[in-house]
């Protein structure tokens, strides 16, 4: 698991681990009560699945 600083940092951090990969879960917001964060998961190329979360947008 990674967090990103941004949710553009964390779209190109997925759309990197996705080339050869899959994208088991786009970026979308937690369900509440922790709906303040975003995340995606993905497994790469290699096998290997990652979670990649930010703050959500809409709540700042």
């Amino acid at each position: 698991m990674i967090h990103m600083d941004s949710e553009e940092e964390a779209l190109h951090t997925i759309s990197v681990l996705a080339e050869g990969g899959t994208v088991l879960s786009t970026l979308s917001p937690h369900p509440e009560p922790d709906d303040d964060g975003c995340g995606s998961v993905i497994k790469d190329r290699f096998g290997f699945t990652w979670i990649i979360t930010c703050l959500n947008p809409a709540k700042q």
